[in-house]
């Protein structure tokens, strides 16, 4: 169904057979807000590599896809970043690390980022 403004309720419980419940029914609240979706591509960089090592990922880029609410408070894209952290990968067996970012500003529902999952690979670069 079509919601277009805040919705609030109670409803009752159904019991599945074979158990009994505290409570016959809850009080629901759902937010609704009108937002909008902005997409960009970033450069995937590496966070906390330690002197004399590179951390190269694969893929380099990364499409995040923002949903924020209209009208726009703040444009996300520019004010965050995608990464990965060396700390994960130092800990990981198959090299495979999460794309994270940064804290999302103010008014940004959410954030997906694709892929997901990246490749990373460590090289010395320390002089020989």
């Amino acid at each position: 169904s079509d919601i277009h403004s805040n919705v609030h309720g109670e409803t009752k419980l159904e019991t599945p057979r074979g158990t009994r419940l505290s409570e016959q029914e809850v009080e629901y609240s759902f937010e609704v807000s009108r937002y909008v979706e902005l997409k960009t591509e970033l450069p995937i960089v590496s966070r906390n590599v330690p002197k004399g090592l590179a951390l190269s990922v694969y893929p380099s880029k990364a499409v995040l896809t923002f949903k924020a609410v209209f009208p726009l408070i703040t444009d996300p894209v520019g004010l965050v970043s995608a990464y990965v952290d060396y700390k994960e990968f130092a800990c990981s067996i198959t090299g495979r690390c999460m794309v994270r970012t940064d804290e999302l500003p103010k008014g940004v529902i959410s954030c997906s980022v694709k892929p997901e999952v990246v490749d990373c690979v460590e090289q010395d670069t320390s002089p020989r």
